[in-house]
């Protein structure tokens, strides 16, 4: 084993931006990773358009499951209040393979639950909480456009916010998962 110029410095804080590497622009998959353990697969994609990247997730075991990305636990702490704008395009697809690109899926537009017909969701997970009795705080946050019909052919809009609530601050690890989606069907990010 040979190492030589390590270093390890303090990264820093930049809550403008909580998803890294959230275009795919580095053309990788770095920053993002299946929620169960590897058991589903990723892969990259062409993008909305035909432009650079998305992010496939499929062979999915539950419908909960989907890929998560760290967070950066400084933009919550200490920021009771603060807003964020979580804007994302979405793609649903069904028989995807290793082998097979699949085919546009349907899903069912401004229906609040998961599972079985559902658009995909975005969910922030947080851990280690310390408000009142609970140690874990899972909010969903649900697409606020006003779709009539969800378009099995090309990326759809996904717009919401979220406020950051005392409960949230009090938490010190936090994740952010694209999902809640029918086990049979690949979402494209």
């Amino acid at each position: 084993l040979v190492i030589d110029d390590v270093s390890v410095k303090v990264i820093p804080k930049n809550c403008d931006s909580l998803i890294l590497n959230g275009n795919f622009e580095d053309g990788t998959t770095s920053f993002w990773r299946n929620w169960d353990r590897e058991r589903s697969k990723i892969r990259l994609v062409d993008g909305a358009g035909g432009d650079g990247y998305a992010l496939a997730n499929y062979l999915r075991h539950n419908h909960w499951q989907g890929v998560q990305q760290i967070l950066d636990s400084r933009c919550f702490r200490d920021n009771v209040g603060v807003e964020y704008e979580v804007k994302a395009k979405f793609k649903l697809l069904e028989d995807m393979t290793d082998e097979s690109p699949g085919t546009g899926a349907m899903c069912i537009v401004n229906r609040r639950h998961s599972g079985y017909g559902a658009c995909p969701r975005v969910r922030l997970n947080a851990w280690n909480c310390d408000y009142e009795d609970r140690n874990d705080y899972w909010v969903g946050i649900w697409n606020d456009i006003d779709y009539n019909e969800w378009n099995a052919d090309n990326f759809n809009d996904f717009h919401a916010s979220f406020y950051v609530d005392e409960r949230l601050a009090s938490c010190k690890e936090f994740r952010v998962v694209i999902g809640d989606i029918e086990i049979e069907k690949a979402i494209i990010v």
